[in-house]
């Protein structure tokens, strides 16, 4: 369940890249515990965020390869594929998108597979709204200054 209510961070970043939070991001959570997928798409949503959520790894994939995504949430212990075998599956397809790792089944064994195949984050359940939100902004934060690094260097190239 999440903990602790956070304030929302409603401003611009030092390098002027407007908070996840306003950027109305597309995130996909991939979540079988209803009570967790529901309490977590309520929050991204409020935060405005534009949420998908999805009860199994296949139905998330099905919908990611549909309608795309700009940062996933994913459990690890899932009734179909576990969390890992998704992962693993978009750093392959989609190795731009973030990954950010949930498990309340958290060991340093699940966090160092989760970092090693590609998960931009780990959280263990129960986390608080503010980890959520900051690891999401700072995915996005890291995708935005990357996309710039890239356009500065191909500008630098043409």
């Amino acid at each position: 369940m999440l903990m602790a209510q956070a304030t929302s961070t409603k401003e611009t970043s030092m390098h002027g890249i407007a908070t996840a939070s306003r950027s109305g991001a597309r995130v996909l959570v991939v979540e079988d515990d209803e009570e967790m997928r529901s309490l977590v798409a309520e929050l991204l949503t409020e935060e405005g965020y534009r949420v998908t959520a999805e009860a199994d790894t296949l139905s998330g994939l099905i919908r990611l390869l549909s309608q795309g995504a700009d940062v996933l949430v994913v459990d690890w212990k899932m009734p179909d594929l576990d969390g890992l075998e998704l992962l693993g599956t978009v750093r392959r397809c989609f190795p731009e998108i973030p990954v950010i790792f949930v498990s309340a089944f958290a060991t340093p064994e699940l966090y160092y597979r989760a970092m090693n195949e590609g998960a931009f984050s780990f959280l263990a359940k129960p986390f608080r709204r503010d980890e959520l939100l900051g690891e999401i902004e700072g995915a996005l934060q890291f995708v935005a200054l990357r996309n710039e690094g890239k356009a500065i260097q191909d500008r630098r190239r043409s």
